[in-house]
């Protein structure tokens, strides 16, 4: 079994290789075969059924890649237009081989002055309210939407602030992460 160390600054560390490694890396180590084990360096917590996703700004190349192991989509907003990621990818440690290596994808995207890239955790459309209905996809598109105009740390701030109006009183059972990056 391939142990893979995470650490708290989210790198992973291939304790055989003794190198770290990338969400790729990852992908092709489980399509060649390898048997895995993604482990929290600080707790030891079994991390190897996770979503990932990893995501590089090559300022150089003024482009983004992202690829996604079964996380949530991002919001990306260039040129105007907002819309969820199109990448494929599920959970590390779900299945191996052909499917795996079938459904990860890296995507690139150009980096425009005023585009918008929103990565979050399902504690964001899954919070729910007091009548237990969920904040959904829907309702994060709108938000950013709507809000996209701010600067990055306002973008986060609004949608924390609307996220707990819209919970009000009811038990938060999730985190609630997020990351707002915006190109100037």
């Amino acid at each position: 079994m391939r142990m893979i160390k995470r650490y708290t600054n989210r790198k992973l560390y291939d304790t055989e290789a003794k190198c770290y490694v990338t969400l790729e890396d990852l992908a092709e180590l489980i399509c060649e075969g390898h048997d895995i084990q993604v482990h929290d360096n600080g707790t030891g917590e079994d991390w190897t059924a996770i979503t990932l996703t990893q995501i590089l700004f090559d300022m150089e190349k003024k482009e983004v890649t992202i690829c996604r192991a079964g996380h949530n989509k991002a919001l990306i907003g260039t040129n105007g237009k907002l819309e969820y990621l199109d990448a494929e990818g599920i959970g590390l440690g779900l299945e191996r081989g052909p499917v795996f290596e079938s459904t990860l994808k890296a995507v690139h995207k150009p980096l425009h002055p005023g585009s918008v890239f929103f990565f979050y955790t399902d504690g964001l459309t899954e919070a729910m309210n007091t009548q237990q209905v969920q904040l959904g996809e829907e309702a994060v598109l709108s938000l950013v939407q709507s809000k996209r105009h701010l600067s990055a740390v306002e973008l986060q701030q609004s949608i924390t602030t609307a996220v707990e109006e819209f919970v009000g009183e009811a038990e938060r059972h999730d985190d609630l992460t997020m990351v707002v990056v915006k190109v100037d």
